[in-house]
């Protein structure tokens, strides 16, 4: 008798560990991140890629304009509604593709005319020289919005013209490309073409 008591305890007790056990795995995945739901941003207002600025909480459109200047608009959460900051020079870095060393910036108020007045809702900075129409990797280290700041960055694409097109080449350098004889490209291919630029000639 005391045997099979005893048998049937352990088998009770094996129940109660797996019961244990279960349970902890049960919590150890309840205490997994679930995955985070991506968020779309909706366009930018200007033609820019909007970056997200401390956890979503705010935002900012960077633009890069021809001639290599980088006009930066600030988004509130919400990113169709202009963010006024106080205005302030935001130092920040920038390198191009295989770069090490990044070369400094400085991003300065420029505000629109209806910002309040010692607030801006929009930065602008020159690029190096010989980093424009380059693809590149902006760092701002320190922006201040309100009581809080926060270290942005954000990337460019190579600059293109207004059909989506790598910048065309250059008006001399197109000239020799089409109007020059070479291969099965003869000189009555080019009479043929009209002695023109950018179009198929009569012969392949």
């Amino acid at each position: 008798m005391i045997r099979t008591i005893s048998s049937i305890a352990f088998i009770a007790l094996l129940g109660l560990v797996g019961c244990s056990g279960e349970k902890a795995a049960s919590t150890s995945a309840s205490a997994t991140a679930k995955p985070t739901p991506d968020h779309g941003h909706k366009p930018g207002q200007h033609g820019g890629v909007i970056v997200d600025i401390g956890a979503d909480n705010y935002h900012a459109e960077p633009v890069f304009e021809k001639g290599g200047l980088l006009r930066l608009h600030m988004l509130g959460q919400d990113e169709t509604k202009v963010l006024e900051v106080d205005a302030q020079a935001l130092e920040a870095h920038v390198k191009g593709p295989g770069d090490s060393d990044p070369e400094p910036i400085v991003l300065r108020p420029d505000p629109r005319p209806d910002d309040t007045k010692g607030k801006t809702s929009r930065f602008v900075a020159q690029l190096p020289r010989a980093l424009i129409g380059q693809k590149v990797q902006v760092t701002i280290t320190s922006i201040r919005i309100g009581d809080e700041r926060f270290r942005v960055s954000f990337s460019s694409a190579p600059e293109k013209d207004d059909h989506g097109m790598p910048a065309k080449v250059a008006n001399e350098d197109e000239r020799k490309l089409y109007l020059t004889p070479a291969g099965k490209y003869t000189a009555e291919d080019i009479k043929a073409n009209g002695n023109k630029t950018r179009r198929k000639c009569s012969r392949a």
